[in-house]
């Protein structure tokens, strides 16, 4: 390959679109997707060049695994503390009621031991205004 050749390939954006006509061959190669294989480019054409300033690259979007994982593992770790904060939650919201049941047994028994004794449990509304006092026994 002629240097010019090299230098024009060496400008052309890893975004530009371009045609390459060669020949596969069997090969070791160690820093390609396949291996196993090299192509010897005979004809390069620049289909569509890319813009200078592209707002993301194709080395940030070939990296797009790790940033999946980042994500997923943050997907999860949200995933649990909201299953921690629920599970808190329902046992406070069980300790309230276990002890609102646990209050309205006891005033139950109260108000049981009172009626045995012969007491009336009375409730008022006064009305200030008109002064009317309104009793209601139950």
């Amino acid at each position: 390959m002629s240097p010019e050749l090299i230098d024009f390939v060496g400008k052309i954006r890893p975004e530009s679109i371009v045609d390459i006509y060669g020949v596969i061959r069997p090969a070791q190669v160690k820093s390609a997707t396949l291996n196993h294989l090299e192509m010897e480019g005979h004809q390069l054409f620049l289909v569509s060049p890319s813009v200078p300033s592209l707002p993301i690259h194709v080395e940030d979007c070939s990296r797009f695994q790790p940033l999946m994982d980042e994500h997923r593992d943050l997907a999860h770790n949200i995933e649990s503390r909201l299953l921690t904060l629920q599970s808190q939650m329902e046992t406070a919201t069980g300790d309230i009621k276990s002890q609102l049941r646990t209050e309205l047994a006891e005033t139950q028994l109260q108000k049981a031991a009172l009626a045995q004794s012969g007491f009336i449990e009375l409730s008022q509304s006064v009305k200030l205004d008109n002064r009317v006092i309104d009793l209601r026994v139950r």
